[in-house]
C-alpha cells in the first residue's frame, strides 16, 4: 500500500529522510507533494532540514534543483527559501541558484532580498544577483509568466551603480542587467570597462556577452588581448554568447597569438563550437591532441556542439536570423 503523501511537511520528511541515508533518485510522489508548497512554512521546513547535516541538507538542495531541471512542472520555492536562511553559506549559495528555476513570485522577492542583504555573505549574494539574471532574461524574453519580475532589471541596475558595494558584486549585477536592451545600458558597460577595477571591468566584458549585441565585437577583439587573464577569458566567452560568424576569426587570432593560458585557451575553445563554421571545426579539430585534458575535452565537446549547431542550420535553411535573440533563448534551453 502506496504511502500517503498528501501533506507536504511529512512528504519532506521522508525526503530528507532518503538524503540523509542516500536512498537514490527521491521519490517522485513525495517531490510532486513538497512542490508547490506555499511559502510561510518556514519554521517546519527549517525543522526538517535541521535533521540533516550541512552536507545533507546541501544533497537535498541539490537534488531538488535536479529534479526542477528534469522538468516535470516541479518547483520548490518554500524549501528553497527557507534553506536561504541555512546556517552553511555553501547550502544558501545552492539554494539562491536554484530558486532561478522556480519562476514564482516568491522566488524573485527572495532572491531581491538575498541579493540587496547588508548581512549576506558576498559570494552568496553574487549567487542571487546571478539568479536574477535568469529572471531578468526571461522577462527580456517574455517568458516570466507569474514571476512578477517587473523591478528585477531595475534592482540590478541600482546594485550595479552602488558605489558602496563590492566590486564583483557591482560586476555581477552589470551583467546581470545587461540583458536588457535599455537605452542606459551601453553607458552602465562602457563605465565599467572604463573602471580602475579588474573585477568591474571583466563585469563589463561578461555584461556585452549577456547583452548578445554584435556592436560589442569590436570591444571584446581588443579585451582578448588584455594584460589581465580573467579578461582575456571573460572576452572569449563573451563572443561565444554573441555567437556571430564575425566572432570566429578574433577567437582564432587569439588562439594563433598565445596557446599558453589554458584558460583562455579553454574559453576561446568553447566560443568557438557555440559559433561554429568551417575553419572553426578545423582549429578545434587540431586541438583534440593538445596536451592538457582541458583543452581535449573542450575541444571535443565544441565539436558535437558546433555540428549539432549545423545541422539546425541546414533545417532552418541557413545562418541568417535576428542577431542575438536566439543566442539569448538558447541560454533557458
Amino acid at each position: 500500500m502506496s504511502q500517503d503523501t498528501s501533506d507536504p511537511i511529512d512528504a519532506l520528511r521522508r525526503l530528507v529522510d532518503a538524503v540523509g541515508e542516500q536512498r537514490y533518485p527521491l521519490d517522485r510522489e513525495e517531490l510532486h507533494a513538497v512542490s508547490g508548497m506555499r511559502p510561510g512554512r518556514e519554521q517546519p521546513i527549517r525543522a526538517c532540514l535541521a535533521a540533516l547535516d550541512e552536507t545533507g541538507r546541501f544533497a537535498l538542495v541539490a537534488a531538488l534543483q535536479e529534479a526542477m531541471l528534469d522538468g516535470g512542472g516541479l518547483e520548490f520555492t518554500a524549501v528553497l527559501s527557507a534553506a536561504l536562511g541555512d546556517e552553511g553559506a555553501a547550502v544558501r549559495g545552492l539554494a539562491a541558484v536554484s530558486l532561478a528555476a522556480c519562476e514564482t513570485a516568491e522566488a524573485t522577492e527572495a532572491l531581491l532580498r538575498t541579493a540587496r542583504s547588508a548581512v549576506e555573505d558576498g559570494a552568496v549574494r553574487i549567487e542571487a544577483v546571478d539568479a536574477l539574471g535568469e529572471v531578468a532574461l526571461r522577462e527580456e524574453l517574455g517568458w516570466a509568466g507569474s514571476e512578477a519580475a517587473g523591478g528585477v532589471v531595475d534592482g540590478l541596475r541600482e546594485l550595479a551603480l552602488d558605489a558602496r558595494e563590492e566590486p564583483e558584486l557591482r560586476a555581477a549585477a552589470t551583467a546581470a542587467a545587461a540583458v536588457t536592451y535599455a537605452d542606459w545600458v551601453p553607458g552602465l558597460i562602457d563605465d565599467a570597462l572604463a573602471s580602475d577595477d579588474p573585477a568591474l571591468r571583466v563585469g563589463a566584458i561578461r555584461a556585452m556577452g549577456r547583452n548578445a549585441d554584435p556592436v560589442w565585437l569590436p570591444s571584446l577583439e581588443a579585451a582578448l588581448f588584455a594584460e589581465e587573464s580573467a579578461e582575456r577569458a571573460a572576452a572569449a566567452a563573451s563572443i561565444g554568447e554573441i555567437a556571430e560568424q564575425d566572432g570566429a576569426p578574433m577567437l582564432l587570432d587569439l588562439l594563433d597569438e598565445d596557446l599558453s593560458d589554458l584558460d583562455v585557451v579553454v574559453a576561446a575553445v568553447r566560443a568557438l563550437g557555440a559559433i561554429g563554421g568551417e575553419d572553426a571545426l578545423d582549429r578545434l579539430r587540431a586541438l583534440t591532441t593538445h596536451p592538457d585534458e582541458d583543452v581535449r575535452e573542450a575541444a571535443n565537446e565544441s565539436i558535437e556542439e558546433a555540428a549539432l549547431m549545423a545541422e539546425s542550420m541546414e533545417d532552418v535553411g541557413g545562418f541568417e536570423g535576428e542577431p542575438g535573440v536566439g543566442d539569448r533563448s538558447d541560454r533557458l534551453a
